[in-house]
């Protein structure tokens, strides 16, 4: 409704029709009588005001046209109940992103903004890592982990040693282990890389894994091994017949109609003895068993009864014969 056509209304200069119009708007809903009730009450604050003098209805008019626009100004700049929680909104908003990035930032591992240095010495060392990706360091390692919260790839540095590495899957972030000017690069699986002065060997156990060095590189697959040679320049893939390369990750060691040859070889490198077959015709000799890695005498005396030869320690040389 039309305000000028209410004011008339109230000063009683409007015809039947239109009185009768304003009625039935008011009578519409108690929203159309309150609108009313304020025009109503500007106009007699603007009515009193002239008092004193004359009664000039034509003044009085414009004294309350002014009234009713700075009272339509207030209004809009007064803010409405929708702004007043879109504004409330928009605070908590902000309030929920600064905390969310707090709590991102207080219940991150310390270790993924300042990356972690693991070494182990005597005995074989086994960590997980803040993206989920398990370390076994085999006796004589070290790697050093990269920062990984702002990083666009999660980096390990290799230092010395052997060292299995079973990586969580992130195809976002690719998981990248360096050993001297060899690069290792997965997404998610389980491969051992073993450094052996400036040669290094990498095996795959599952999934796919990349090795780069210098102009070299290859995708290697589950069972295959490259060894990498910087004296000679050599870059060879071949493939591993077994499982033994594992022993100090799964604390046992696993024959399949092994040849005691590579028999001795694994458990002279876990124990750090050195063990010497007499006769070329037992380097042949298979095995098909589970040892639990208990002493070295232990294991080559089970050997020597279930190959039916003779073990014997000469000077700090175990000998098969």
């Amino acid at each position: 409704m039309n305000d000028e056509i209410l004011v008339k209304h109230m000063l009683g200069e409007s015809d039947a029709e239109t009185q009768q119009t304003v009625q039935d708007w008011l009578a519409g809903s108690p929203e159309n009588e309150r609108h009313y009730q304020q025009l109503l009450s500007a106009w007699k604050l603007s009515r009193d005001a002239a008092m004193p003098a004359h009664r000039d209805s034509d003044a009085a008019w414009e004294r309350f046209k002014g009234r009713l626009a700075e009272q339509q100004r207030q209004t809009r700049l007064r803010p409405t109940a929708t702004m007043r929680w879109m504004r409330a909104a928009a605070i908590l908003l902000a309030f929920l992103s600064v905390g969310a990035i707090l709590y991102g930032v207080l219940y991150t591992p310390m270790e993924r903004f300042v990356g972690k240095d693991l070494t182990s010495t005597h005995a074989v060392l086994r960590d997980t890592l803040p993206d989920g990706t398990v370390v076994t360091l085999n006796k004589g390692s070290s790697i050093h982990v990269a920062p990984t919260a702002l990083a666009r790839r999660r980096v390990v540095n290799m230092g010395a040693g052997e060292v299995f590495f079973d990586v969580a899957r992130n195809e976002s972030k690719p998981f990248e282990v360096t050993v001297g000017n060899a690069r290792i690069t997965v997404l998610g699986t389980a491969f051992n890389i073993r450094k052996m002065g400036d040669r290094v060997a990498v095996t795959v156990s599952s999934g796919r894994v990349n090795v780069q060095y210098d102009a070299w590189a290859r995708q290697l697959g589950a069972g295959q091994r490259v060894v990498i040679d910087p004296d000679n320049h050599t870059f060879v893939v071949d493939r591993v017949e077994d499982n033994l390369y594992q022993y100090y990750v799964e604390n046992r060691f696993v024959l399949k109609n092994t040849p005691l040859r590579r028999v001795t070889e694994i458990l002279s490198d876990a124990y750090g003895q050195p063990i010497r077959i007499e006769r070329p015709e037992l380097e042949n000799l298979t095995l098909t068993a589970t040892y639990e890695r208990n002493s070295l005498e232990q294991i080559l005396h089970v050997v020597a009864e279930t190959l039916a030869v003779t073990v014997v320690n000469e000077g700090g040389t175990w000998v098969i014969r």
